[in-house]
């Protein structure tokens, strides 16, 4: 680290990490054993972001250290650019999906009920 700056900025960084980790404690002992559902309901979706993530970064991270010295402020920007696009467009795929099989049930009823079955 060169300057004050970067140390000050890596103090508060890992001041910030330890606060998470005291609130992720705090939260484990005294919280979720009263709430046994939120406990699940977080759980799944902790597990469906780890599935996920790395789907929707689609190997940005090895393109920025392959091509990152090389690229000029232009090229930054649009790689920049495209990435925030496809984490969009990949978060939007992902609600309709979970939206999608949340209504299933919906309309497997609809669809039994239109063809009594």
């Amino acid at each position: 680290m060169q300057n004050k700056a970067d140390h000050r900025q890596a103090f508060f960084f890992t001041l910030i990490n330890y606060v998470g980790i005291l609130i992720g404690i705090f939260s484990t002992l005294f919280v979720y054993p009263k709430n046994k559902e939120m406990l699940g309901i977080f759980r799944y979706i902790e597990s469906l972001a780890q599935i996920l993530f790395p789907i929707m970064l689609l190997g940005v991270s090895q393109v920025l250290i392959k091509f990152g010295p090389k690229l000029d402020n232009h090229q930054e920007k649009q790689l920049f650019n495209y990435s925030v696009l496809s984490i969009l467009f990949m978060s939007v795929l992902v609600l309709i999906a979970l939206g999608g099989f949340s209504f299933f049930p919906y309309l497997k009823k609809w669809i039994i009920s239109i063809w009594h079955l």
